[in-house]
């Protein structure tokens, strides 16, 4: 008797685009498949381009007629990094309610998998099934498989009981 095989969702991210690939499970063995469209964020744009305004000017001391820019309060681009990570939580959470996938591996950076993990509601915290620290958003589905299929074979099967 054949056992029916998890809808599992593997999320390649990191702090500026997510690939969201199915796991494939056929006679052919397994791979990656597209599940949806790739996300990115506009991080490559130049700060002055993320902020409203030019920063404010202060006198350099007191008595003094020089006056100097004052450095920004924020990062604007580690702003936008955690906004990017926020939506693509967010979509994880709606295609999850959806019933699009009920198991998750996500593949990451060692910093934005602990962003991630702040950021997934508990129910996405669940179906959680592996986290694996790597950079390889560049990878076509192909490669991408060849590095994270070591992770998923020596753990439990991708098969409910």
């Amino acid at each position: 008797m054949k056992r029916k095989t998890k809808k599992t969702w593997v999320v390649v991210a990191d702090s500026t685009s997510a690939q969201f690939f199915q796991i494939r499970d056929d006679d052919s063995g397994r791979s990656l498949e597209p599940a949806a469209a790739d996300m990115a964020s506009g991080i490559h744009r130049h700060a002055a381009d993320l902020k409203s305004d030019r920063p404010g000017r202060a006198f350099a001391s007191a008595g003094s007629s020089l006056r100097g820019a004052m450095e920004p309060h924020h990062d604007y681009h580690k702003l936008e990094k955690h906004e990017f990570v926020r939506a693509v939580a967010a979509f994880l959470e709606r295609s999850f309610g959806e019933r699009k996938f009920e198991r998750l591996v996500l593949v990451a950076p060692d910093r934005s998998l602990g962003e991630f993990r702040s950021e997934l509601p508990p129910k996405l915290t669940a179906v959680l099934w592996r986290e694996i620290p790597k950079d390889i958003t560049k990878l076509g589905p192909q490669d991408l498989w060849a590095h994270i299929a070591p992770a998923l074979t020596e753990s439990p099967s991708l098969t409910e009981d």
